[in-house]
């Protein structure tokens, strides 16, 4: 592209050149000698040669940078699966150049690798040291199609045989911001931890069990968290700029809402829909020690610790319209649960 312009400088301008050459030679030669015009346009030539021959090594400089690094002559070593984003846009050309420095120094260098199964570009990069951890590893990135190198926000610390990122969950270099930790904490219904639950965030499935997500950028995202036996539990989540860490509070419901889940105790609850009160029944003397109402979203928004022996009634006139599920745990920690309408 440089060389097209600047031939199509030097033709726009050849007149000019010309009779600036000319114009010096005249000064030693008679104007009307036929040798003057042919050496003129000899000089001519000879100048615009020597012009390209100056310009050209200012070209080759332009375009690729002079980054090496020789393994060989360090100890230690890191690695990273991890995918470039600039100005909000994921990188997706195979001739840009990701690069790894500490100060100065380059320390490991790689391109973008195509991969069919994710349908997006990885950058798998060897960074090396000769100190077993601590050193601090900035990035640069060139865009090829732009002959441009950009400073990456990105910064990390190296430690010896540390892999940052996976296919999965790729580490994420930014120009424009440093990645959130999003950690799902999830529960059941009696607030006890659920282990195995299968997260979908930011249209990536995580392995089962899997519930902090380490390279996040701002902006909003779409989650599903998924267990057998349970309900699932969708949401959006917003990480605004500069927030290092957000964690997602899920709880979630057996599937089997609605059925007894002891013949020993049931429960009816009513008027279903209510408006200001609900109540509720048990047909046994087995007592209830908590209770608890659960928004659509899994959010517990109003508990009791107190005992109840067959029946009991809630204020829910403090609740917005929607629905709802009410949790009942017995002192010998079993659960019914039921779903209720807020008019």
């Amino acid at each position: 592209m440089v060389l097209f312009v600047l031939f199509h400088w030097l033709s726009m301008n050849n007149k000019m050149i010309t009779l600036i050459y000319i114009s010096i030679m005249r000064e030693g030669f008679h104007k009307n000698d036929l040798l003057v015009q042919k050496k003129n346009v000899m000089i001519k030539k000879n100048f615009l040669y020597t012009f390209l021959l100056l310009t050209l090594p200012w070209v080759s400089m332009a375009e690729t940078p002079n980054w090496s690094v020789v393994s060989s002559q360090f100890e230690f070593s890191m690695s990273t699966t991890a995918v470039v984003w600039l100005d909000e846009t994921e990188v997706s050309n195979a001739d840009d150049i990701l690069a790894a420095f500490v100060g100065d120094e380059c320390r490991g260098m790689t391109s973008p690798v195509y991969n069919e199964n994710y349908d997006r570009y990885f950058l798998f990069m060897t960074i090396f040291s000769n100190a077993f951890s601590g050193e601090k590893i900035t990035f640069q990135h060139y865009k090829a199609a732009a002959d441009e190198v950009v400073d990456l926000a990105s910064e990390v610390e190296f430690t010896e045989g540390n892999h940052l990122g996976s296919a999965g969950q790729p580490f994420i270099f930014s120009n424009t911001a440093q990645y959130c930790r999003v950690i799902f904490d999830v529960k059941n219904a009696n607030n006890d931890a659920l282990d195995n639950a299968i997260v979908t965030f930011n249209n990536s499935t995580a392995d089962p069990g899997t519930y902090h997500f380490l390279y996040t950028l701002p902006g909003t995202y779409q989650w599903t968290v998924q267990k057998e036996g349970y309900l699932p539990k969708s949401g959006d989540l917003t990480i605004e700029e500069g927030v290092e860490e957000v964690t997602i509070d899920v709880v979630l419901f057996t599937d089997n809402v609605g059925v007894e889940e002891s013949s020993e105790l049931i429960v009816q609850v009513y008027p279903n829909p209510a408006q200001n009160n609900i109540g509720f029944t048990f047909n046994s003397s087995i007592a209830v020690d908590k209770i608890s109402i659960f928004d659509i979203c899994g959010k517990q928004i109003w508990r009791s610790n107190n005992s109840f022996s067959q029946k009991g009634k809630i204020d829910i006139e403090m609740l917005n319209a929607g629905v709802y599920f009410i949790n009942f745990e017995t002192s010998d920690n079993r659960q019914f649960l039921k779903k209720f309408v807020k008019e």
